[in-house]
């Protein structure tokens, strides 16, 4: 095996891929059941309009959501140090990480401030971006020294799907945090939606390859 430690790696992503596929279902499902609950002119005043049962649902949700995207950064991070010892395009992808974790504590700190919160996290969702396109690019060269042709061009391939849906996705973020007091929660709930599929289909693409790229690497 050529590249031990980026295959040990590569595969610890896979996992936390999975977990933060999860974490956006939970997520993305307490915001469409709070959309679609409550009674408010904005999601935010939706939540607030929610009690008993109804929040219970989305305060569990978010919390297993944020749980499990807290465990994938750390999987991650563990995956992405192992792979930086056989491919240096990892390395900067660990400073990326690094990175996007102090945008999401700077996102958390002033969640009181609208403005500064969509910020980082329109922020996190591009540095997300590069990310992942780093950790393609990485494994596409590891594959191509291993002589493999199919990685590379899956790869391209997928590097347009994953910009594509993430841009989508983060233009519906946009136009959500802009003009959301002049939607009102079903069409909030409706936009919320569209985005958790755009980024559902982001991860199983990117698992897809993942997957792929494993079984060439432990090759």
């Amino acid at each position: 095996m050529k590249f031990p430690n980026a295959a040990s790696g590569v595969k610890k992503i896979y996992i936390a891929q999975i977990l933060a596929l999860f974490a956006t279902l939970c997520t993305g499902a307490a915001l469409v059941y709070a959309s679609i609950k409550g009674k408010g002119e904005t999601v935010e005043q939706a939540v607030d309009d929610l009690s008993g049962s109804g929040l219970a649902i989305v305060a569990t949700a978010a919390l297993i959501g944020a749980i499990l995207l807290l465990v994938a950064w750390i999987v991650q991070l563990v995956g992405v140090i192992q792979a930086s010892r056989d491919e240096d395009a990892f390395k900067a992808v660990l400073y990326l990480i690094i990175f996007a974790i102090i945008v999401s504590i700077v996102s958390a700190v002033f969640s009181n401030n609208e403005t500064v919160s969509n910020i980082a996290n329109i922020a996190s969702d591009v540095i997300n971006l590069i990310t992942t396109l780093m950790i393609i690019a990485g494994i596409v060269d590891m594959a191509a020294q291993l002589g493999n042709t199919d990685v590379p061009n899956k790869g391209k391939a997928i590097v347009r799907i994953i910009c594509a849906t993430l841009a989508l996705t983060i233009i519906i973020k946009i136009v959500m945090s802009i003009f959301k007091n002049d939607v009102g929660t079903i069409v909030a709930g409706v936009l919320a939606v569209i985005a958790l599929v755009l980024e559902v289909v982001q991860f199983i693409v990117y698992l897809v390859f993942l997957s792929r790229a494993s079984k060439i690497l432990n090759s």
